[in-house]
């Protein structure tokens, strides 16, 4: 169990008191009114006839005991705080929880996820509290339902106010370096109050009358590369390949992926090695549109992907007996990512999705093997 220095003083506080009133109490009567008496004070202070002098000399040792084993813990407590594990909390926008190689899909490849979970837990019954973006997100940084933190939309401006108990706050509070690399997509001045180091990648984190304050965007624009910038909500008079058909303009060298790779391998290796750190490294992606690098266009093959047992529904029933809005999103033609019945066009866009979770997976590679070179692999939690 991980405690923060605030609980573990507690749990020791609590710990120490208990067992000096018990064993006050039991030598006295007096433990409630003598709680935390110190063991000198025992022979100054408190008269005892003869036949309980022997009683009190065998719970002196017991005292004795207990003032070591405290003096044990508090030494385990500053090793504890010396050695805090370090937390990566990897995350990614719509990312089918099948589809990675841990849960045993037929295609896709993920390795560095999947040594995640070979030498941890895998939870297969966590649920999202909500299918929209930023009140998801909100509801893992807060650890509160929607109708708590009060944001059931993307309009950031419903919460306007600081909230200190944030996870990244807490961490931050107790001395942890914290980060976000990626997309956030919450309360800008959450991230703001509770990250030491901010690297945006989606536009929906800056504001409408400055993409440039999102650091990717930023990053291209410097290279003269910002036309080529591709997001998840698509803009007026701004092309995208939603549907997989077609790779991205920009080389893997400049893509969101490999963007996000670098900045968190930037603020591994520039932080302050005497903190621990806290480090959010959120992907943009496979979220649409749905465009793999060149380089990583063809690294699945579209005549080997296995259709999954929901494209029956989908070609075959056309959504009969799913809700309504559904049904009326395919006869409106919902071009997200498909809308017609094409087989061959739905394994297209599933090569290019795979192949997006697999960049994604390597650049997760390249922090763990940092993290292994360093030596601080075994010392954190993903």
């Amino acid at each position: 169990m991980l405690l923060t220095s605030s609980q573990y003083e507690m749990s020791c506080t609590y710990w120490s008191q208990a067992m000096t009133a018990h064993l006050l109490q039991s030598i006295s009567g007096f433990g409630s009114k003598m709680l935390g008496t110190p063991s000198a004070m025992l022979s100054k202070n408190m008269v005892f006839s003869s036949a309980r002098d022997r009683f009190i000399l065998i719970k002196q040792r017991q005292f004795n005991v207990l003032s070591y084993s405290l003096q044990t813990h508090t030494l385990r407590k500053e090793k504890f705080m010396a050695r805090r594990p370090n937390v990566l909390w990897l995350m990614s926008d719509q990312h089918n929880a099948n589809c990675t190689g841990f849960a045993a899909h037929p295609n896709v490849r993920t390795p560095n996820m999947d040594r995640i979970a070979d030498e941890g837990v895998v939870f297969t019954r966590a649920f999202c509290n909500n299918p929209i973006c930023s009140p998801s997100r909100i509801c893992f940084m807060t650890g509160q339902y929607c109708h708590t933190h009060r944001m059931f939309g993307n309009d950031h401006s419903e919460i306007p106010e600081a909230n200190p108990n944030t996870l990244a706050c807490q961490f931050r509070r107790y001395g942890y370096q914290t980060a976000v690399i990626g997309k956030a997509h919450m309360v800008r001045r959450w991230d703001e109050d509770g990250f030491e180091r901010i690297r945006y990648t989606d536009l929906c984190d800056a504001t409408h009358l400055d993409p440039t304050e999102t650091h990717y965007f930023k990053y291209l624009e410097d290279l003269g590369l910002s036309d080529f910038y591709e997001e998840g909500s698509a803009r007026p008079g701004q092309e995208y390949t939603m549907d997989g058909s077609a790779p991205a303009k920009l080389p893997y060298q400049h893509s969101i992926e490999h963007y996000t790779g670098n900045e968190s391998l930037a603020f591994l290796k520039e932080r302050d090695d005497e903190r621990p750190f806290f480090l959010h490294m959120s992907f943009q992606r496979p979220h649409a549109p749905i465009a793999p690098a060149a380089e990583h266009f063809d690294m699945y093959n579209p005549d080997e992907m296995v259709l999954p047992d929901s494209a029956v529904d989908y070609f075959e029933r056309r959504f009969a007996g799913k809700p309504e809005f559904m049904q009326k999103r395919l006869a409106d033609g919902c071009g997200y990512p498909l809308a017609d019945p094409n087989s061959d066009r739905l394994k297209r866009c599933l090569a290019s999705y795979y192949a997006l979770i697999t960049a994604i997976d390597s650049e997760i590679g390249r922090v763990l093997d940092y993290l292994d070179e360093v030596g601080e692999f075994e010392r954190g939690i993903y």
